[in-house]
């Protein structure tokens, strides 16, 4: 396993601060694997509009004060 797959982003880290897991967002966000672990351990990975979206929606209402900024520069 790449050293890259050991870090996390910022939302990998909002994760773990709330106990949650990527299941969770796999579940909830109906997005496929590779683009959890993605969004979740890549920090090269730049998200398309979409996936933004549905990952942020998910993370909104589990969440009301995190902001889109929190876990992507725009």
């Amino acid at each position: 396993m790449s050293s890259k797959l050991h870090r996390k982003t910022e939302l990998g880290l909002w994760l773990e601060l709330n106990g949650l897991e990527k299941d969770w967002l796999l579940q909830k966000t109906g997005l496929p694997l590779s683009i959890i672990m993605r969004v979740l351990y890549d920090e090269s990975f730049k998200p398309s509009g979409s996936i933004k979206r549905k990952v942020y929606s998910v993370v909104k209402n589990k969440d009301s004060t995190v902001k889109l900024s929190d876990f992507w520069v725009e």
